[in-house]
């Protein structure tokens, strides 16, 4: 009976240390898991770091785009207004040199339409420069 005793605590200790290299190993590997889980918690941040900057320029870019739109709508809007003021003034003068020579040679005279002819005619005699008798617009001046 001693012997088999002896057999026993032999067999327990020897499955003993077989459990604790398997605890340790299981150990090494939850520290390579642990250390893995820093890493990638660490990248994670960097990543929201670098969202979150990335999402403040993409707010400034738009703000720097949008006020540089603007701009351009008020040159544009400018541009179109000298545009206008010009066309109107080469109207008045070909009336004051040639008198009313009618919408179509008013029209392909400045290469605009009709539409925008009588537009510019009604806007002038609304300013008082021109006005409508009975042989066509005269300028008031």
């Amino acid at each position: 009976m001693v012997k088999s005793i002896e057999q026993l605590t032999a067999e327990f200790e020897q499955q003993q240390a077989e459990l604790n290299k398997r605890v340790q190993a299981k150990q090494s590997e939850i520290d390579v898991l642990t250390q893995e889980t820093d890493n990638l918690n660490g990248e994670v941040e960097q990543a929201k770091a670098t969202l979150e900057q990335l999402q403040a320029e993409i707010e400034q870019a738009k703000r720097v785009q949008s006020s540089s739109f603007a701009q351009a709508r008020a040159k544009k809007v400018q541009q179109d207004a000298l545009a206008i003021e010009q066309r109107r003034a080469r109207l008045v003068d070909i009336l004051t040199d040639e008198g009313d020579i009618g919408a179509t040679a008013f029209a392909h005279r400045l290469n605009i339409s009709r539409g925008t002819v009588y537009g510019d005619l009604k806007a002038l005699n609304n300013a008082g420069l021109i006005v409508k008798n009975g042989q066509g617009w005269e300028v008031t001046q």
